[in-house]
């Protein structure tokens, strides 16, 4: 979404939540879910164009293994708003 790649290794790395990124607690795993899954966005490409039509969640959930990420049922709901809120944002126009 435009930060560098440093900026959100290092937010991804932080397990503990840090007052510098103005994210609410419960919202914190959430966050650093949706940075590690940047690159699994599934995009649809078609005669009347395109966009991003939400993560490819096979790719999320081994991506978050390898990140050592474990979300509770609610960090999924929160990721799954992230994801929502920014298919909207990032398909916006087309």
């Amino acid at each position: 979404m435009g930060a560098p790649p440093e900026v959100i290794a290092g937010f991804i790395a932080d397990k503990e939540r840090d007052e510098r990124f103005g994210i609410w607690p419960e919202n914190w795993n959430a966050a650093r879910a949706f940075l590690a899954s940047a690159t699994q966005w599934r995009v649809a490409v078609g005669m009347s164009g395109g966009g991003r039509i939400g993560f490819d969640y096979a790719g999320v959930c081994a991506g978050l293994k390898m990140e050592g990420l474990d979300l509770s049922p609610e960090d999924w709901a929160g990721f799954r708003h992230m994801e929502i809120a920014a298919l909207n944002a990032l398909n916006e126009g087309q």
